[in-house]
């Protein structure tokens, strides 16, 4: 019930709007390109702000850490609305000792999507993330340079879709839920949505021990993702959650999730 029409159904993009004005595409990603019908929609609804003016996508480049807070939350917000949200919660004041901070506090004023603050502290108010693990000091990172795995990204993509259903803890407290079979609980680290499947994996490479277990079995659930490779009556498909993420499987993964 959670998942979108592009997941389910094929989905065309017209080269033309209804004005007969031509919406051209990025160069590396023409038409017939594995990726084009998720790129364009990302492209035309400026997931990326200022996106439409770019002439090249770089669709198998990675994706950092502070891209996809501006990504993710760019999927669900306008500028305006997050500068909103962010002084209806306390203004300036940032949450991560390595990002970057406008000041010590008083009111957001930035509508232009210049700072990778913004984005950052939005996700963590609002329980996308609890930070990196890459710190051995009493400090809270994010470690915003570093490169995102696709296990990673399916932490942030089911948490800011089911968020306004089934609350996160900010605080990162842990909590268990009991699923088949009896006996077995999965971390959710604060998110408590449900698994139709309980604890029987969809991927080989992801066992339900898996510190990601529940976010991809989500992200398969709703068909935000299929996997690398494809489930037989004999054998599970794979994931791949380890490896790096790129900026053209996330636009198809953030399209399925946001835009239905």
């Amino acid at each position: 019930q959670w998942g979108t029409y592009v997941a389910h159904y094929p989905l065309t993009f017209p080269l033309r709007d209804p004005y007969n004005n031509s919406i051209a595409s990025y160069s590396d990603v023409p038409p017939g390109h594995p990726f084009f019908v998720y790129v364009q929609i990302a492209k035309q609804t400026e997931i990326d702000p200022g996106s439409r003016s770019a002439t090249t996508f770089n669709p198998n480049g990675s994706v950092l850490r502070r891209d996809m807070a501006k990504w993710v939350v760019r999927a669900q917000m306008n500028e305006g609305a997050i500068t909103n949200y962010l002084n209806a919660t306390g203004g300036i004041f940032c949450s991560f000792a390595d990002v970057q901070c406008p000041g010590s506090s008083g009111t957001v004023t930035d509508t232009t999507g210049t700072s990778e603050w913004r984005y950052i502290e939005l996700m963590y108010r609002r329980g996308y993330t609890k930070g990196c693990n890459a710190t051995s000091d009493a400090q809270r990172r994010f470690c915003p340079a570093d490169q995102l795995s696709r296990g990673q990204m399916s932490a942030f993509i089911i948490r800011a879709k089911m968020n306004s259903v089934f609350a996160t803890v900010t605080s990162g407290a842990a909590t268990t839920s009991t699923c088949s079979p009896t006996g077995t609980q999965v971390t959710q680290v604060g998110d408590q949505f449900g698994l139709f499947a309980g604890c029987n994996p969809y991927f080989s490479d992801v066992p339900n021990n898996h510190v990601f277990f529940s976010f991809i079995q989500k992200m398969r659930e709703l068909r935000i993702s299929n996997g690398t490779s494809h489930s037989s009556a004999t054998a599970l498909g794979t994931y791949g959650p380890d490896e790096p993420l790129t900026r053209g499987q996330l636009m198809t993964f953030l399209v399925r999730a946001f835009f239905p």
